[in-house]
């Protein structure tokens, strides 16, 4: 008895993470990892995953060979979140169910609610800071495809992979209004069988559409006025000063979005100027002094030479700021326009307590979930659990662009 019921509980952990990766719109489709280091210690919260970033050579013309840096770095992705589905206590009786039985009135419920808060949660974290934006703020009818392939442009320049992975994920409202005014567009056969995914709509305009309610909208700082830049920043600088605003009371809130005229974005191999201007976003939100200046904290990092040059010209004092998310104190959906390598979610293993009566642990794709089953003296039942460790982080923002309406 006891070997079966053991049997049973690694099933309803290995269901319970089928379901969970089947009900993830956004993170089901972005880069996830998993640290083998967590599998017998067991994770923390605040212990962190190290991400190793790709290194960028350069390519030189001549004979002449000068042994570049190797300057290899990582991204930090702390483990700090850790997701709780409570389950009704299980009876021997219900533990005996059909295991389709137990992942309809049981399973499917409760991580279908805990896979929602994972992706807004990391949706509310990652989109402020995406800095590309396209689309036009309070349009009519939502954005259109041409909206689309100015962010695959942004995409192809910044040289996400073209690789068919491309994701376009919209709101159901958008996602309306998109299917009306593009009729026959989602009809591509080799995209069939995708549509038996959670929330895919079908691939047009280089990407594969999903639908995901959980997308966060924009909310607009008191930014009004003819906005410029008060200094010429150094390069490399990560603020810029930025006046117009009324004082003591303009704000630039986190993840909005400007340009400076003269400042336009470059290939992101060949370093050669693009046909427009490069965006940066407010990493934090800034608030005017008694001047009507904020210094901004932006990203990325604006770079003039070297290998991660990211710019044409540097900034320079008096330079038109122009805000790229609509009109100030004004809230505005969005949708994203993403590579799967832009973003990453991983999870690490929880410990398994000991001492219980069940415990099991099982990963899948990438995202480990733990179920726990014990004895709760002071309320005299066998209360049930399912616990995921996860952390995330925008790897790549230039790999992504929001796309407002």
């Amino acid at each position: 008895m006891a070997t079966n019921t053991l049997s049973v509980i690694d099933k309803i952990t290995r269901q319970a993470a089928v379901v969970l990766h089947e009900k993830l719109s956004f993170i089901g489709h972005v880069n996830r990892g998993y640290d083998k280091e967590f599998a017998e210690v067991g994770a923390k919260i605040g212990e962190t995953l190290r991400v190793r970033m790709p290194w960028e050579g350069t390519v030189t013309t001549g004979a002449n060979y000068t042994p570049p840096d190797y300057d290899e770095t990582y991204v930090n992705v702390p483990v700090s979140t850790q997701l709780l589905a409570p389950l009704p206590a299980f009876t021997t009786r219900e533990l005996a169910m059909s295991m389709d039985e137990i992942t309809k009135r049981v399973i499917e419920p409760a991580t279908s609610k805990l896979a929602s808060q994972a992706e807004y949660l990391m949706l509310a974290d990652v989109m402020p800071e995406i800095n590309n934006v396209v689309g036009t703020p309070g349009a009519s009818g939502g954005f259109t495809l041409g909206d689309v392939g100015v962010g695959r442009a942004y995409l192809r320049g910044a040289c996400a992979p073209n690789d068919g992975t491309n994701i376009a994920m919209v709101d159901s409202l958008s996602s309306a209004n998109m299917v009306n005014s593009l009729k026959g567009l989602f009809q591509d056969a080799s995209s069939v069988s995708k549509q038996y995914k959670e929330g895919v709509m079908g691939r047009t305009g280089g990407f594969d559409f999903v639908e995901n309610d959980r997308m966060v909208s924009h909310v607009n700082g008191a930014h009004a006025g003819s906005l410029t830049l008060n200094a010429t920043p150094a390069d490399g600088a990560t603020t810029v000063a930025i006046a117009g605003l009324t004082a003591t009371t303009g704000t630039k809130t986190k993840g909005t979005t400007f340009t400076i005229a003269g400042v336009y974005a470059v290939h992101h191999e060949t370093k050669q100027q693009l046909s427009y201007l490069k965006q940066f976003v407010a990493a934090s939100t800034a608030t005017a002094n008694g001047s009507g200046v904020a210094t901004v904290t932006l990203s990325p990092v604006p770079q003039l030479a070297g290998n991660r040059q990211n710019i044409s010209a540097a900034p320079t004092s008096g330079a038109v700021v122009t805000i790229k998310t609509g009109t100030a104190s004004t809230t505005y959906s969005q949708g994203m326009l993403f590579h799967p390598d832009a973003f990453v979610f991983a999870t690490a293993d929880l410990v398994l307590p000991k001492n219980v009566e069940l415990a099991s642990r099982q990963v899948f794709e990438g995202i480990s979930i733990r179920f726990v089953q014990d004895y709760v003296l002071g309320t005299d039942i066998m209360g049930a659990r399912l616990d995921v460790m996860c952390g995330w982080k925008t790897l790549r923002p230039s790999l992504a662009v929001r796309v407002t309406n």
